[in-house]
């Protein structure tokens, strides 16, 4: 749909369960087709990849999958160690979505933004036409952000 000036904030998502693996390696900067492969070893391992994150600098690629299916994927990129990657770290989190043309508010979206960094999201993304935010945090701490974010909701 479309978004008017009046619009505001609609609704939240919590999905926990999940795994941030970090793919970490100065083998991968500037290397066309590094996240391609890195991303092809999840399809190979039926993995679904929730949200992927990648720094400038390049030197490491975030995947956000679902718990039960990570060890597939894990067995498959340590295989990957000293040819394509250094390092694999895995820790176990949870992601809160928000959504509403209100997040293209500056007061909004900042508002949003400063209860969100209350928990030190390890990633943030914007969603289709700049109309959500996702935020990946430590496990455990998807439940409270979700139902600050709530709050700011139902206040309009």
């Amino acid at each position: 749909g479309k978004c008017d000036s009046n619009d505001g904030l609609k609704g939240i998502s919590l999905l926990d369960n999940l795994k941030l693996i970090t793919v970490e390696s100065t083998k991968i900067v500037g290397k066309i087709g590094s996240a391609a492969k890195i991303t092809t070893e999840a399809k190979e391992t039926g993995v679904n990849i929730i949200s992927i994150s990648q720094p400038a600098s390049e030197t490491t690629i975030q995947l956000a999958v679902d718990s039960t299916s990570a060890s597939r994927l894990l067995n498959r990129l340590e295989e990957l160690k000293g040819s394509l990657v250094k390092n694999v770290e895995v820790k176990d989190i949870d992601v809160v979505g928000i959504i509403g043309c209100g997040i293209r508010k500056k007061e909004i979206s900042t508002k949003v933004l400063s209860i969100a960094a209350k928990y030190d999201p390890l990633s943030i993304s914007r969603g289709i036409s700049n109309v959500s935010l996702t935020f990946i945090v430590n496990k455990g701490e998807g439940d409270r952000l979700s139902k600050e974010l709530h709050e700011v909701i139902v206040s309009g």
